[in-house]
């Protein structure tokens, strides 16, 4: 899957399912960043349930 990480493609492979496992895998803590998930912003307890799809696009603010 291709994902939009502030504004570079990132191939994902399957085990990424969700907006937390990206900011897991690149080290994103929760206290250290704001998220935009296709502009929206999304809060810290959403990251978990947040699903990704092909073309996402997330911003750290």
């Amino acid at each position: 899957m291709t994902v939009y990480i502030n504004e570079q493609p990132e191939i994902l492979s399957s085990d990424y399912k969700t907006l937390y496992d990206v900011l897991n895998q690149l080290g994103i803590k929760d206290s250290a960043v704001s998220v935009s998930l296709n502009d929206l912003m999304v809060p810290r307890d959403q990251w978990k349930l947040r699903e990704l799809s092909e073309f996402d696009r997330i911003d750290f603010v």
